[in-house]
């Protein structure tokens, strides 16, 4: 297979992604987890191609941030609310029994009902678990794109050989 068709075909499968032309010249981003491993059978070209479009791919690394986002949000969800200060300074003292009022100063804080918080943690970590799957399937999409450009080429290349 000719090299230059070859990286032509993978230049136009990562541009055609939507992805930024100059990203690919940027580290690839460390994954938090594991990728899956895609079937090759034995080959160790598209091997690197799968793995060098599954770590430069826009979308996939755009499914990832919002995947580790989500991963900090059940913390966040089952938080109590922010308490709330208020400094009231009146610009005429009202008379009260206990005398003039000049300032008044108050705290409050929303309690949610028994159980509410350690649900919305629950389903806050239900939508990171279905941002992950979101991920996984993005991935695949990829691997999907690249085995077929791959083996477009090498038909294409086959059929060129032959004729």
């Amino acid at each position: 297979m000719d090299p230059r068709r070859f990286s032509v075909a993978m230049f136009l499968l990562l541009w055609g992604s939507g992805g930024d032309p100059h990203a690919a010249g940027q580290p690839p981003s460390a994954s938090a987890e594991a990728a899956p491993v895609y079937a090759t059978h034995g080959d160790s070209r598209l091997a690197a191609l799968i793995a060098e479009a599954l770590e430069r791919n826009p979308r996939i690394r755009e499914a990832q941030a919002l995947w580790r986002a989500a991963l900090e949000r059940p913390t966040q969800a089952a938080a109590l609310p922010d308490p709330t200060l208020v400094v009231t300074q009146h610009a005429r003292s009202p008379e009260t029994r206990v005398g003039p009022q000049t300032t008044l100063l108050s705290v409050t804080q929303r309690l949610p009902g028994f159980g509410k918080r350690d649900l919305r943690g629950q389903v806050a970590a239900k939508a990171a678990e279905a941002r992950e799957e979101v991920l996984g399937a993005q991935r695949a999409e990829v691997v999907r794109l690249v085995k077929h450009a791959y083996y477009d080429l090498g038909y294409v290349d086959r059929a060129l050989t032959i004729s």
